[in-house]
């Protein structure tokens, strides 16, 4: 039997990441206030610098995740998204895709993953798992986390290109 409710529970668990950051940066600054010498308010100031970035990638993979029980699984293993839907699926590896696109559909919003492999996989945002794809989509060179972010809170009237990269043909 737990003291806390699990609404309660669901809130701190979706905003402990932020929480922890600011917790980090926040023993930082009180170092650097309260320290004496030069050591300890050096110290702060790491904690600070550290607790503050910490925080702040925490805040971007905040706004990423989406309530929601969607259609199917997500997947991220060793640098290979794989998604196992009611209806389709597949799997694609992270250096193989070439366009990354956020899609309006009835039933909510869509992923859409080109690759070199085959057919595009889409991906329900909504599905289970879908909050691991944003540490996969940040390892690619070039893209924005925070547009990553930005694009899955605002609204959404017609397809929206994330990421892009252009393939060069195989000599």
């Amino acid at each position: 039997m737990s003291l806390v409710r699990p609404e309660l529970r669901a809130r701190f668990r979706h905003w402990g990441e932020p929480m922890a950051g600011a917790a980090v940066a926040l023993s930082g600054v009180w170092l650097i206030w309260r320290g004496t010498g030069w050591m300890t308010p050096a110290l702060g100031a790491l904690l600070l610098a550290g607790g503050a970035a910490a925080g702040y990638v925490a805040l971007q993979r905040v706004r990423f995740r989406v309530a929601g029980d969607g259609p199917g699984i997500v997947r991220v293993t060793e640098g290979r998204l794989a998604y196992l839907g009611p209806h389709h699926g597949g799997a694609v590896s992270l250096q193989s895709l070439v366009e990354i696109a956020l899609e309006p559909a009835p039933e909510g919003r869509l992923w859409v993953l080109a690759h070199s492999e085959g057919p595009p996989l889409v991906i329900p945002v909504k599905a289970l798992g879908a909050d691991a794809l944003f540490d996969a989509f940040a390892a690619l060179p070039g893209l924005d986390p925070a547009r990553l972010a930005r694009a899955v809170d605002c609204p959404l009237p017609s397809r929206l290109v994330i990421w892009s990269q252009t393939v060069l043909p195989k000599p």
